[in-house]
């Protein structure tokens, strides 16, 4: 959860996959509405990226759905690609 002037604004949801767990995946990403286009997201998506690297993690997942614009457009901009 990321806090913002005391305000919880964000959150995100990881977990890890792969027989040695050295694959991180993102689950989900929430921003306030409020505290949306501020970085607030992209803060909590480097800090995930963060936490798996001190762990190990070699490659790092997220599943949007590419219908899903504004999200989809969110992690494409982060520099994830698509993998079908």
């Amino acid at each position: 959860i990321a806090s913002v002037d005391n305000i919880d604004g964000g959150f995100i949801l990881i977990h890890f996959e792969g027989k040695n767990n050295d694959i991180g995946v993102i689950n989900g990403l929430g921003v306030l509405p409020q505290f949306q286009h501020k970085g607030l997201g992209t803060t909590l998506a480097i800090a995930a990226w963060n936490y798996f690297k001190e762990r190990g993690v070699r490659e790092l997942r997220c599943e949007v759905h590419k219908d899903n614009k504004i999200p989809y457009s969110f992690i494409k901009g982060l520099g994830f690609k698509e993998i079908l």
